[in-house]
């Protein structure tokens, strides 16, 4: 269990790094910069098939997409668990990677997620912002019930990647070496930037303000399970459900298929800060009032019951 008086100050987020880790200061300063760098390179070199495929036929821009997300992610995660484990000399469970009640961790963070981006949708759609459209429409063929599971694969696969750079291998480097309020600060900050190409030049701050706050939200998440299968569960299902589920932008991307429950679609004479404008839920004061909610919640949980004996 986790003492909510002391977790600001704890070092090691997830296990014991071990004395021979590779973490000197200096390296661990440019972390986030060498975390950024690979990623960048690894997502490159995971889309020369696509390209080589494109140059002999066009495959749709969902399946483009379901690559990226499936592949071009995928590979991130497997060069981050390398990095980490043959660069950096520690183990995966130091980052968080651990699956101790696998299931009931990933379903619960799951729920979570599901339940947070429902909330804040439905009160927007209570004060207008939203014009539903079909219910169920992606019902209507088995082709569309078949892209609705790539893209949850799609999804699970790209929440998991950025949980495991950022919450897993970032944080928990920096934690180790300046501690916990820095190392938060710093991934918060982070995050927020790798989504500020969605909005430029026209940026929408709230958006910003919301990713930086749901860092913070995922921060405090693993530090009550001390693990990253709950936030991994929680950022997919996020994604997953706003932009599959409502067919709504998620980060500023659009993605066009049948939705699974219901289209809903802005209304342009209801403020963007009730709907977040062109990017979507996250960029709306709704989104920021549900994610203090839920950091609140969460701080307060007092740590994971299944971790009392921990």
């Amino acid at each position: 269990m986790v003492d909510a008086q002391n977790t600001s100050y704890k070092s090691e987020v997830f296990a014991k790094i071990g004395a021979q880790s590779r973490l000197h200061p200096i390296y661990t300063a440019f972390v986030p910069i060498i975390a950024v760098i690979l990623m960048m390179v690894v997502m490159g070199v995971a889309m020369v098939p696509l390209a080589l495929l494109s140059a002999r036929e066009s495959p749709s821009g969902d399946l483009r997409l379901i690559y990226v997300l499936i592949a071009g992610f995928g590979a991130v995660s497997l060069a981050v668990f390398a990095w980490v484990k043959w660069v950096e000399n520690r183990s995966l469970a130091s980052i968080g990677w651990t699956f101790d009640r696998a299931l009931l961790r990933y379903g619960r963070g799951f729920a979570v997620g599901l339940l947070m981006n429902v909330a804040a949708i439905a009160i927007i759609a209570l004060l207008g912002g939203y014009e539903a459209g079909n219910w169920l429409p992606a019902f209507s063929s088995i082709s569309a019930i078949a892209i609705i599971v790539l893209f949850l694969v799609g999804f699970i696969v790209q929440g998991a990647t950025e949980e495991i750079l950022v919450r897993g291998w970032i944080l928990s480097s920096l934690a180790a070496r300046w501690g916990l309020p820095l190392a938060v600060g710093v991934t918060s900050l982070l995050f927020a930037l790798l989504h500020l190409s969605n909005e430029w030049p026209h940026v929408n701050y709230i958006a910003m303000f919301n990713i930086v706050l749901i860092s913070i939200f995922f921060a405090i998440y693993v530090l009550r399970e001390r693990s990253l299968l709950g936030v991994c569960a929680i950022h997919s299902a996020w994604n997953w459900i706003m932009s599959i589920g409502f067919g709504l932008n998620v980060s500023g991307l659009k993605i066009d298929v049948e939705p699974l429950v219901v289209g809903l679609s802005q209304k342009p004479e209801i403020h963007d800060w009730i709907t977040g404008g062109s990017f979507g839920p996250e960029g709306s004061l709704v989104v920021t009032a549900v994610i203090g909610l839920s950091c609140y919640m969460v701080w307060r949980w007092g740590g994971d019951s299944l971790d009392k004996s921990s």
